[in-house]
């Protein structure tokens, strides 16, 4: 049945069965689920976006390049979250930080260097 999914569609059902079973767990643990208003609601709806557009981008990634260069290629959102909270927030940039960057990119570059060999 896979195969006659589209990635659009099979991300599209994933996060609409996973989204009940979510505000489920956030129940259970004692979450507070309290919107106050559009300022509020802004991040919600920000993470929504950009989170479906991350899981869209992964399936095709999928689709065109091997698979364990695309989950190594997914990592690349933990450096580009680091940039992200350092540029809008003021977070520092730690050496745990600088080494696990390193760690991906070179991985990456090692898989793509693999790759041409192979």
């Amino acid at each position: 049945m896979t195969g006659e999914l589209s990635s659009t569609t099979a991300t599209f059902w994933t996060n609409l069965i996973a989204l009940p079973i979510l505000f489920a767990i956030a129940f259970v643990s004692g979450e507070a689920i309290r919107i106050t208003g559009w300022a509020a609601l802004w991040p919600v709806l920000g993470l929504a976006v950009f989170g479906g557009v991350a899981q869209l981008s992964f399936a095709y990634a999928l689709q065109r390049l091997p698979a364990a260069f695309a989950a190594m290629g997914s990592h690349l959102s933990l450096i580009f979250t680091g940039l992200v909270g350092w540029a809008v927030y003021s977070e520092p940039i730690t050496v745990e930080h600088l080494i696990g960057g390193t760690l991906i990119i070179g991985g990456l570059i090692w898989a793509r260097e693999r790759r041409k060999v192979a």
